[in-house]
């Protein structure tokens, strides 16, 4: 088809999903449409509306087809960032791994060498300890033989002492002597031997003991040292404990990030299908578009004849109204004139009037003047009395002044302002039977319901 394409989809090794860009609708189809949409105020068919539809569903597939893409594209960069998380993770465990296997393998190293020296270093002092119980057995046997030797040397000075007893004198003198000299002799010798032997012991019995001494104490340097590696030892195995823990709760992770990952490869199978959907159904959208865009060229061409013949009336009653405008611009200005020589010409009134109620007889005047306001409104006036207090006069010059008095008195009457006891009038409008304080305010009362009679 002319208005058809299809957008490609391209799948990446490391599990990405592309697609290519949606081509717009043809520039006739969519001028054609903008210009149908614009001139088809009013006289829409069924086919212009099946048309709009058309458009607002083209509008929406391009929508959820650039959500969708918009989400497979988070979908991959998250599924990215967590496959690099995970290689990190992954990465510093045998790191961690290899560095506490070699630990290990060196303090087990350490300790079994310990072992071995500590085992020749126990054969060494079992084999001087059996030495020593020998010298020691040999002290023994020395010192017993040594005295079995005194016991036979003191029985043969007893048994020679008998003997001389019992010679007597026939031997002479000479002989005792002789005996004497040769079992000292004979004694001093293996004393000295004997003594000179057991110095010989003693000497070697204390090296034994000081190399024993020594022995031991480099067993128990060797043992403390023993203890530190079994603790270090220790420690090395909780911490490979404690990794293998954690590679078991990573390995566990793993999993699940993988079986995350095949649901996000099953859900990105769906949402293709449903790109695909989409674009299928746009090709068919498009499709019948391209079928009734002769008709809408023909509707376009009527929809252009009748907006042009709209567009002159309007033109028309434009022209006609701007005209109006000007003439009720004209006319209000004329009208805002009256306005101001109509109040300018009762400005000028108000101020006869004033003048006019600076003399004597204005008040009969002002008289005559309701009286025609009477006769021409139709309304008759009836004063009634009331008791006013003193107010000024509205003329500086005449001096007159009312007096505070509570008189009756009539509009009829003519005004005495120097007598003493005239009764005060009560200002009261003919018109609209206001009543006002004074002769000024009702004065301009008066112009005031004049002039709204007038306009």
């Amino acid at each position: 088809m002319n208005g058809a394409h299809t957008p490609n989809v391209n799948i990446t090794q490391n599990g990405e999903v592309s697609y290519s860009a949606i081509p717009t609708m043809p520039s006739s189809t969519h001028s054609s449409n903008q210009m149908s949409l614009s001139q088809g105020i009013g006289q829409m068919s069924m086919t212009d509306v099946n048309l709009e539809q058309a458009l607002d569903r083209i509008q929406e597939l391009h929508r959820e087809n650039n959500e969708l893409r918009d989400y497979l594209k988070d979908n991959n960069e998250k599924m990215k960032l967590q496959y690099q998380n995970l290689s990190e993770w992954k990465e510093k465990i045998r790191v961690n791994n290899a560095r506490n296997k070699e630990k290990f393998d060196q303090t087990k190293e350490v300790v079994q060498t310990m072992t071995r020296e500590n085992a020749e270093l126990k054969a060494q002092v079992s084999a001087k300890a059996t030495e020593l119980q020998q010298l020691q057995r040999s002290v023994v046997e020395m010192d017993s033989d040594l005295r079995s030797k005194q016991e036979a040397l003191t029985e043969l000075r007893k048994t020679v002492e008998e003997m001389r007893q019992s010679t007597g004198g026939q031997a002479g003198g000479r002989s005792p002597d002789f005996l004497d000299a040769v079992l000292v002799n004979h004694d001093s010798g293996e004393t000295a031997a004997i003594k000179k032997e057991n110095v010989l012991l003693k000497t070697q019995i204390s090296e034994l003991e000081n190399k024993v001494k020594q022995f031991r104490e480099n067993n128990d340097s060797l043992m403390r040292d023993l203890d530190s590696y079994k603790t270090v030892k220790q420690e090395l195995q909780e911490n490979n404990a404690k990794l293998e823990r954690e590679n078991t709760e990573l390995g566990q992770r793993i999993e699940g990030l993988l079986n995350e990952n095949k649901g996000m490869k099953s859900e990105t199978r769906m949402l293709r299908n449903r790109v695909e959907e989409v674009e299928q159904q746009m090709s068919r959208v498009q499709a019948s578009a391209v079928s009734t865009e002769e008709d809408r060229k023909t509707q376009a061409e009527v929809w252009k004849s009748d907006f042009d013949a709209e567009r002159d009336s309007r033109e028309r009653l434009h022209a006609e109204k701007s005209q109006l405008e000007n003439e009720l611009k004209q006319l209000q200005l004329r009208n805002q004139q009256l306005l101001d020589e109509m109040e300018n010409f009762s400005k000028r009134q108000f101020q006869e009037m004033q003048q006019r109620h600076a003399n004597q007889g204005f008040q009969h005047s002002l008289q005559q003047h309701l009286r025609v306001g009477q006769q021409n409104h139709g309304s008759p006036y009836q004063p009634p009395t009331y008791t006013t207090q003193s107010y000024p006069g509205p003329a500086a010059g005449a001096g007159a002044v009312y007096d505070n008095r509570s008189t009756n008195m009539t509009m009829g009457q003519s005004h005495g302002g120097s007598q003493e006891g005239e009764e005060l009038q009560q200002f009261e409008c003919p018109k609209c039977n206001q009543t006002c304080p004074d002769m000024d305010t009702l004065q301009i009362h008066v112009l005031d319901c004049i002039d709204q009679d007038m306009t």
